[in-house]
């Protein structure tokens, strides 16, 4: 057999299998919310306070996602995680709500919106 002929073959092969092969890569979006929570206010002053201060952080705040990246060679695995409006008011409610019995005072929105609300 002729020796070019044997190194060509092999090299054609590594050739071809190199040129088919491809990265493997995956990606997935997830959105994640949660039900909103109940809340109740001591008057509307307090009600008024926390809902001008959460409109005041859902403008200034970037958008609610994740994004967990993986990359082994040749695979590539990527998830985003998109969170919902509530899962924002309910974090606030966390926040304002400081002694977490369901119903924010006027003095808790008060500190609230001075925490968080516009300077």
């Amino acid at each position: 057999m002729n020796s070019s002929l044997r190194f060509s073959i092999p090299g054609a092969a590594l050739v071809t299998a190199l040129s088919l092969s491809g990265c493997i890569n995956a990606s997935s979006t997830v959105k994640v919310d949660q039900p909103r929570r109940q809340v109740s206010f001591e008057n509307e002053t307090a009600g008024r306070l926390f809902y001008e201060t959460l409109s005041h952080v859902q403008t200034s705040r970037p958008a609610g996602e994740n994004k967990t990246s993986v990359s082994l060679l040749l695979v590539n695995v990527e998830r985003r995680e998109v969170t919902g409006p509530n899962s924002l008011f309910n974090e606030a409610i966390d926040v304002c709500d400081s002694d977490h019995n369901g119903t924010i005072t006027l003095t808790e929105a008060t500190i609230y919106r001075n925490a968080f609300g516009p300077r």
